[in-house]
């Protein structure tokens, strides 16, 4: 999407309505467009419901939030619907933030009640069962964006494939199962993590607006610095109830 000047238009996908919207991960999608609004873009929101069309034209950003086990195979089934386009505008430049079982339907196939079910294919990993639930705070180390925060519900872990970057290392939790956590691309973040993420971790929001929209995109306004300084209070509690050290840069959640 072309822009005249450095404020100008922003748009986002939120896909999937309440089914994907299990542990409030479509709220990526509104900070996503806040934040680009108290920057001075005119950001659009696009709630798009499983089985509808597509919006025409590719969005600077498409958020795909996590759903429940009892419907995964339905609506792993329906995502695929828009697969062919998800890949086009992700190799065209869209940012994808996925979230929870969302990060389990781009990979190549996904384990649901004992079968496999073939996934979005945008990543190469598979989705595998865990032997129980994993109900826990999520902290990882992301060389990236530093010490991030936030809250796992999954029963399933993301196997990556070779190749495919892990978003960081866990520190408290469990993840994908094998010391890491989700998967990290110019143009992707996928992860277990709610919070939902970009609320609670703001630096980690600001990196994809600023990926998308460019040198005009800043988060100095008071908005955000407010946003920013409840965001790192709640980390704060939360990693010193767990007895965890706060990084330096672990105030605003970037580097």
């Amino acid at each position: 999407m072309s822009r005249e000047t450095s404020i100008g238009s922003a748009r986002f996908l939120a896909l999937g309505g309440e089914p994907l919207n299990v542990n409030g991960d479509a709220g990526n999608a509104v900070v996503l467009a806040q934040r680009a609004r108290w920057a001075g873009f005119a950001a659009e929101l696009i709630p798009v419901a499983l089985g509808e069309d597509l919006p025409k034209g590719r969005p600077d950003a498409v958020v795909i939030g996590t759903f429940g086990d009892p419907a995964a195979a339905e609506v792993i089934e329906r995502l695929r619907q828009w697969a062919q386009a998800l890949t086009d505008w992700h190799e065209d430049g869209c940012f994808i933030i996925a979230a929870g079982a969302g990060l389990d339907a781009l990979g190549e196939a996904v384990t649901v009640a004992g079968h496999e079910v073939e996934g979005l294919g945008i990543l190469s990993g598979r989705a595998t069962a865990l032997e129980q639930r994993v109900t826990d705070d999520l902290v990882i180390d992301s060389e990236r964006f530093g010490r991030l925060v936030g809250f796992e519900n999954h029963g399933r872990a993301y196997r990556r494939a070779t190749g495919e970057r892990a978003l960081g290392a866990v520190v408290h939790g469990t993840g994908s199962a094998d010391g890491t956590e989700g998967v990290l691309n110019d143009r992707l973040i996928a992860t277990t993590m709610h919070g939902p993420l970009l609320a609670k971790n703001p630096g980690v929001a600001d990196h994809v607006l600023a990926s998308v929209l460019g040198d005009g995109y800043t988060a100095t306004n008071e908005h955000a610095r407010r946003a920013d300084a409840i965001a790192a209070d709640a980390r704060r509690v939360i990693l010193a109830r767990l007895k965890l050290d706060q990084p330096e840069n672990a105030t605003t959640g970037r580097r």
